[in-house]
């Protein structure tokens, strides 16, 4: 079984779900196409890299940022659905299963989650298989009493575990598969493509430089700009500019609209901002999309102040920008079991939940 999982910082950590596909010998092929602190956008960068033919399962893990966004109002329910489709349609096209893992973040455990809610909807009726580790969450509150704040590291990853053992339930769910009754269907439902606009592709004047940066897991080659340069986009149809993939560690200041001056995006999270740290790539929305093209269109980068003593230089390492193509929706086919979407989180292995609960109980003393 040749498996793909593309996601973000959950699904790359280690000894969690990417350690759980990446050793097991019912996987006979694996690629990991996640970066971190990203949303449902980022999935405008991922599509141009991945071949799906070359994969039998597609694991899209997006959910735990895209609430955090849509709860900020920074991107809307029906942009953040139709974004996941672009992956769940073209992977089923290339006859690549696509399986939906819906991730939770702590602070949304009791509040409303319009992007689960969302999926749930479509994914049952579409036939898609999902984990939906809120369900999991609640359920283990019933049968052991813990706490869902005791299945957290922080924030937005759960205890590696937990995250092992989603991993290790939805191997099993694919062994039992009968992938010779997967049929692709037209769902009647539309979604608008995503596309990728490098660097490479845009004429930038002012300061600028090619570098390379790397993490752990990546190397990709950005273009740092100063305070002032501008880029300019030849857009060959109309587009709305609804994403920025850039190297946060290395990257502070706004994107503006060249001409009015009007703010687009805005970078200046401390967290991911290090002098010390490569790489922390990362795909964003834009807070103000911006409807362009066709024809060119100019953003300019401006720095923003940053104290402290030893205070790095100001720039932004951008890799490129995400498009929305508009006027060219397509229409959604999945590829999945016959019948309504299979909960997974409902077919696990109970023993192996109980004894890794214990487990976990008993290194906590």
């Amino acid at each position: 079984m040749r498996v793909l999982l593309s996601g973000t910082s959950n699904s790359i950590i280690a000894d969690g779900i990417s350690t759980v596909l990446a050793r097991s010998p019912d996987v006979t092929q694996f690629r990991n196409a996640s970066y971190g602190a990203s949303g449902t956008v980022a999935i405008g960068d991922h599509l141009r890299g991945i071949d799906f033919a070359a994969h039998d399962v597609c694991i899209i893990d997006y959910c735990v940022n895209e609430e955090v966004f849509l709860f900020q109002n920074l991107t809307a329910l029906e942009d953040a659905l139709s974004n996941m489709f672009n992956m769940v349609d073209a992977a089923s096209r290339a006859g690549c299963l696509p399986v939906v893992l819906i991730l939770p973040t702590q602070q949304r455990i009791d509040r409303a989650r319009p992007l689960e809610a969302g999926l749930l909807e479509r994914l049952r009726a579409f036939g898609v298989p999902f984990f939906n580790a809120y369900d999991h969450i609640t359920a283990l509150g019933t049968r052991y009493g813990i706490v869902p704040d005791d299945l957290f590291m922080d924030a937005n990853h759960i205890q590696r575990w937990l995250n092992k053992f989603i991993g290790q339930q939805i191997i099993a769910f694919l062994k039992g598969l009968d992938f010779t009754a997967l049929r692709l269907r037209e769902t009647g439902q539309s979604y608008r493509p995503l596309a990728f606009l490098p660097h490479e592709r845009m004429a930038i004047t002012g300061d600028s430089r090619i570098v390379a940066q790397e993490s752990r897991l990546m190397t990709r080659e950005v273009v740092s700009l100063a305070p002032g340069a501008v880029m300019q986009l030849d857009l060959p149809a109309p587009c709305i500019l609804s994403g920025v993939t850039l190297n946060a560690a290395r990257s502070w200041g706004r994107l503006t609209q060249a001409e009015s001056g009007a703010e687009l995006f805005r970078t200046n999270v401390p967290s991911l901002f290090s002098a010390k740290r490569g790489l922390t790539l990362v795909s964003l929305p834009m807070p103000a999309p911006w409807q362009i093209g066709p024809g060119p269109a100019r953003v300019r980068f401006e720095g923003l102040a940053l104290a402290g003593p030893d205070r790095p230089e100001i720039r932004l390492e951008l890799s490129g920008l995400i498009l929305t193509l508009l006027d060219q929706d397509r229409p959604l086919a999945v590829l999945a079991p016959e019948g309504e979407g299979v909960c997974i989180d409902r077919q696990i292995d109970l023993a192996e939940e109980a004894r890794l609960v214990q487990q976990a109980r008993a290194e906590r003393g």
